[in-house]
């Protein structure tokens, strides 16, 4: 296939869902189409993908939310970086603030 027909391609994106009997069902939930707009060429039907955690609901792509006031990031070794856990400030500091990542 040549590297334009390849550019002009239209893709359906599928999902399998798997049921305890052992049956699979392969579902449509998007399409990605190099024809629309740039920005605008994925298209997906959030609305019907079974999410990883069970949810419906996409999950967020962080591991951590932001720590509050007050408290500082102690990342988890065993984790990527941006997984942490949000610890008091020591009593002898004032304020501490880390920078968003």
């Amino acid at each position: 296939m040549k590297q334009k027909d390849k550019m002009q391609a239209e893709y359906d994106i599928f999902q399998i869902w798997n049921f305890p009997s052992g049956l699979g069902l392969k579902v449509k939930i998007g399409k990605f189409s190099p024809y629309f707009p740039h920005g605008q060429q994925l298209h997906l039907h959030e609305d019907i993908i079974e999410w990883a955690t069970g949810s419906r609901e996409m999950p967020p792509s962080v591991c951590s939310a932001d720590c509050g006031p007050g408290f500082r990031k102690f990342w988890q070794e065993v984790m990527t970086v941006c997984c942490f856990d949000c610890n008091p400030c020591p009593k002898n500091e004032s304020m501490c603030v880390w920078p968003s990542t």
